[in-house]
């Protein structure tokens, strides 16, 4: 995942949504994450990264997702 970050980074400055399945997404500067817990798909965002990203998040996504730091 060493790619990742510096990836992430330059798709942020460009108002790209970033969507990922993987481990560790959206704690590395991915905005939406999905997550296996339990046999449940759970949503993780990354509201600050979204910000950055210059893109808002609709608040019903939003009540169904963990939001992530």
């Amino acid at each position: 995942m060493g790619f990742l970050n510096p990836a992430l980074s330059l798709l942020n400055q460009h108002f790209v949504l970033t969507v990922s399945d993987m481990p560790g997404f959206v704690q590395s500067g991915g905005i939406i994450g999905f997550e296996t817990v339990n046999n449940k798909i759970k949503l993780q965002v990354n509201l600050s990264t979204a910000k950055t990203a210059n893109l808002n998040i609709s608040s019903k996504l939003l009540s169904v997702a963990e939001i992530v730091k």
